[in-house]
């Protein structure tokens, strides 16, 4: 039963996709919440917390991506601007 169960929640989290805010799929993230109808994402190297935000080993701190591609309410909702995100990936 347990080894059921598992499996289930691979196939569930390999279904999810995660999108940007401007719909874009990221390469690799991850699903942070796989058993949630919508859940946050981050890249591989970071991990999710609580709120959605991805931490980076060093403590810094990062908004990912969403399996919603509207991002609507179950999606993080700071930094999702596309002037806001171009000047912060300026290089």
């Amino acid at each position: 039963m347990l080894l059921l169960a598992i499996t289930l929640l691979i196939v569930q989290a390999a279904a999810q996709a995660c999108f940007y805010p401007d719909g874009n799929r990221p390469p690799a993230d991850f699903v942070c919440n796989p058993t949630a109808a919508v859940s946050g994402c981050c890249a591989q190297g970071y991990t999710c917390d609580l709120f959605g935000t991805c931490r980076y080993p060093g403590g810094r701190l990062f908004r990912g991506s969403c399996t919603d591609v509207s991002w609507g309410a179950g999606c993080p909702q700071w930094c999702i601007s596309t002037f806001l995100l171009s000047i912060l990936t300026e290089t």
